[in-house]
């Protein structure tokens, strides 16, 4: 068996990365263009991986305590 320690800026630095916006490209400042049709699957896309994401902190965080 495996364990691995998460410390609270791994958390911070995985929620940094879910707020970040493509279209800033994947290290920001540089330009990236999204389509009308890109930009609503990278909506979709986010919205389901950030409320599954902020679950699952939410539940280890929780179970810390």
């Amino acid at each position: 068996m495996k364990v691995y320690m998460l410390r609270k800026r791994d958390f911070d630095n995985l929620l940094a990365r879910i707020a970040a916006d493509p279209a800033h490209g994947t290290h920001g400042g540089s330009s990236q263009a999204l389509s009308e049709n890109d930009r609503r699957i990278y909506d979709e896309a986010h919205r389901f991986y950030n409320y599954h994401v902020r679950t699952w902190m939410a539940d280890v965080q929780r179970e810390e305590e």
